[in-house]
């Protein structure tokens, strides 16, 4: 009998743990819109309602009408419920709410990644672009990594948020990783993923960029297998377009080979085309 006992207390103990537990967390979650609820007063069978969530906010509620509830706790819509049927229908309401299903917590990758969809993002905690991106599979080498878009809406206008990953990837910005919310869709552009060695190198031609790192002058050209006998290699030039703006860097790769400004071996974007002209001397 005493063994019985004890194992109903602590049966007991460890039921209302879980149960507090599970009233924290609810009562911590607002009410979103295509959440699905169950609305129940107490000796009043008539008013038993379910009823899912507009995209406004609201819910229809018999005797009282349409009532905004998005953004509000349970308890807080079970109070709100309550003084509103005591005000002029009931003397003392017990109002229930429980809530039957969740809005769908998803977003959408689209664009340049392995593989476009949509995913469920975790309720208990939240994820960033750089997760969403991974949760399609990663960039494919077309995606153009420094152009990605989020598109929102915020009280009903859409917002578009440019960003570039490698900011976050390479330069450790991690503020830039923002959070993702339920509906948001994440574009990643085709872009320019090569870049070009012509002139006196042993192989040119156009080199896929990396994209977990960037990609320095020396390095392209040592993809192009490095300078032939014939190269100029104090008038390497580095041809840009910035907007609709031609750019030449002229760049001395002694100065980086022999001298060590390590400055001057400067960072290639996509697109650029890195000349080697030919020495007449």
């Amino acid at each position: 009998m005493k063994n019985a006992f004890c194992a109903f207390f602590i049966f007991a103990i460890v039921s209302s743990c879980i149960l507090s537990s599970v009233f924290a967390q609810s009562s911590e979650y607002k009410v979103q819109s295509s959440d699905v609820i169950t609305i129940t007063v107490h000796n009043q069978p008539d008013l038993t309602t379910k009823t899912r969530v507009t995209k406004e906010g609201n819910i229809s509620f018999p005797l009282l009408g349409q009532i905004k509830v998005q953004g509000l706790t349970v308890h807080e819509v079970e109070q709100d419920l309550k003084a509103r049927l005591e005000k002029d229908y009931l003397v003392s309401a017990q109002v229930l709410v429980f809530i039957e299903a969740y809005h769908a917590r998803q977003i959408s990758v689209v664009g340049e990644v392995k593989s476009p969809g949509k995913f469920d993002i975790p309720s208990e905690k939240p994820a960033t672009i750089m997760q969403a991106i991974g949760m399609a599979g990663g960039f494919t080498k077309e995606g153009d990594v420094k152009n990605v878009t989020v598109m929102r809406v915020e009280d009903g206008s859409q917002k578009t948020i440019k960003i570039n990953t490698k900011d976050i990837t390479i330069r450790g910005e991690k503020d830039k990783d923002i959070v993702v919310e339920p509906g948001d869709v994440i574009s990643v552009p085709e872009g320019f993923s090569q870049v070009s060695v012509i002139g006196e190198v042993k192989k040119p031609g156009k080199y896929d960029m990396p994209q977990e790192k960037n990609m320095t002058l020396l390095e392209a050209i040592a993809m192009a297998e490095g300078f032939t006998k014939d190269a100029e290699v104090t008038k390497v030039k580095v041809m840009r377009l910035e907007g609709s703006q031609k750019k030449t860097i002229m760049i001395n790769t002694k100065d980086i080979t022999e001298k060590d400004q390590k400055d001057k071996d400067i960072i290639l974007e996509a697109g650029d085309i890195v000349y080697v002209p030919e020495s007449f001397f």
